[in-house]
C-alpha cells in the first residue's frame, strides 16, 4: 500500500495553524505588501512633485498634478489611516525651517524654527533637515526618508 507523503489534518477548534484564507493570514499578507511597497524606490515623477511643494509661503492648496503623482505612486495599498503626511526642508528663507503636506493631500503649510508640527509629524523634522533627504513620508508607525534619486530609508517608530 502506498502511503501519502502529506498527512491529512483534521479540523478542530483548537487547531492553531493558519489557513491561507484566514483573516490573520490576509492581514499579514496585507502588512507584507505595505512594507514592500513603502520600501520600493520612488519614481522621478513623485520625487519632483514633492520637491515642487516649496513654492510660496503660508498655507496653500495642492496642485492637481502633485495630487495625481502621489496617488499614482502607491496604487497597491490604501494609505488612509496610515499616512500622516509629508515633511521636507523649506528653502523660502528667513525663519522658515520645514513644510508639510497633510494626510488629506490638500494643504501645504510652512513652519518656522521651533514651531511645532501637527498630527505626529514632529518625529520627521530632524530627518527633513538632513541634506541627504529630499522629503520624509510620515506614517503612524514609521518614517520613510527619500533621497534625490528616490531611494528610501525606513525608520521605525
Amino acid at each position: 500500500m502506498v502511503r501519502s507523503m502529506f498527512s491529512t489534518v483534521e479540523k478542530n477548534k483548537n487547531d492553531s495553524r493558519m489557513s491561507l484564507n484566514s483573516p490573520k493570514t490576509k492581514e499579514y499578507a496585507s502588512l507584507n505588501l505595505k512594507d514592500k511597497t513603502l520600501r520600493k524606490t520612488r519614481s522621478e515623477r513623485f520625487v519632483n512633485a514633492m520637491k515642487s511643494l516649496d513654492a510660496g509661503g503660508g498655507v496653500k492648496s495642492l496642485p492637481p498634478e502633485v495630487f495625481e503623482a502621489i496617488n499614482d505612486e502607491f496604487p497597491e495599498i490604501d494609505l488612509g489611516g496610515f499616512l500622516l503626511g509629508f515633511v521636507s526642508k523649506c528653502y523660502l528663507g528667513g525663519s522658515f525651517e520645514v513644510h508639510t503636506l497633510d494626510y488629506s493631500l490638500q494643504i501645504v503649510q510652512h513652519f518656522q524654527l521651533g514651531e511645532a508640527l501637527p498630527d505626529g509629524m514632529e518625529k520627521a523634522r530632524r530627518l527633513a533637515n538632513n541634506s541627504q533627504y529630499e522629503f520624509v513620508e510620515v506614517y503612524t508607525d514609521r518614517c520613510c526618508a527619500v533621497d534625490k534619486d528616490g531611494n528610501v530609508s525606513v525608520i521605525q517608530g
